[in-house]
Formats: structure tokens, C-alpha cells, sequence
């Protein structure tokens, strides 16, 4: 079990590591992360996935306090999980989903998912 453990601090560890150094050079594509995203659970992809989701809500919420994003609600017990599942439910719907940049389509499944009431 400890070796188990090991191994699997260490893939976080280097997605920890690598996912900065990608997303600071290279934007990340929808199909990459539908990839990562629809991978195992406990695979080192699915790990950059919920890394990818964490800061991207992070980033909603200042966007959705700020008054910049008003058809996105977030429930306030949100998971990186949860908006993993949304957006692979959003992408397997929708054929043209995967094409183009990661930001755009998650924040589309964000939209298409947790609609604000009006």
C-alpha cells in the first residue's frame, strides 16, 4: 500500500508540476482535456484534469463576482469532479464540442449545466 500510495503522490506531483508549465506556453485543446477528463479515475490524466477544473472554477468565480459571467451559477459545493462530468456529458453530446480551445468549451458545458434562473 505505501508503494501504491508513492507512486501515486508522485504522478500528482508531476502533473502538479507540468500543468503550469504547459498552460503558461501552450492553451490546451478541448480534446485534450476531454481526454485527461474521461481517463481513470485514479490515472496521473485524471489528475490534470481535476487540477484543470479547480482553477478553472477558480477563475469562474472572480469572473461570476465580477459581473463578467452572468449566465454560469455555480452551486457553492461544486467539485472538480462535478465539472469534470459536466463538461464530458456536454462534450459526448455535441460532435463540434472538442474542436478549439479548453477554456471556451468548458466554460460552454459550465453554461449549458448550470444555467443561472432568471
Amino acid at each position: 500500500m505505501y508503494r501504491l500510495f508513492t507512486k501515486r503522490a508522485l504522478i500528482a506531483l508531476a502533473a502538479l508540476m507540468v500543468i503550469p508549465v504547459c498552460a503558461a506556453t501552450v492553451q490546451v485543446t478541448a480534446k485534450t482535456l476531454f481526454d485527461s477528463c474521461s481517463s481513470e479515475p485514479q490515472s496521473a490524466g485524471y489528475a490534470g484534469c481535476r487540477i484543470y477544473m479547480t482553477e478553472f472554477v477558480r477563475r469562474a468565480r472572480l469572473e461570476i463576482d465580477a459581473g463578467n459571467w452572468d449566465r454560469i451559477c455555480l452551486p457553492p459545493d461544486i467539485t472538480s469532479d462535478k465539472i469534470a462530468m459536466a463538461f464530458v456529458r456536454v462534450a459526448r453530446s455535441r460532435e463540434d464540442f472538442l474542436i478549439g480551445p479548453s477554456d471556451r468549451a468548458v466554460r460552454t458545458a459550465l453554461e449549458v449545466s448550470f444555467p443561472c434562473r432568471r
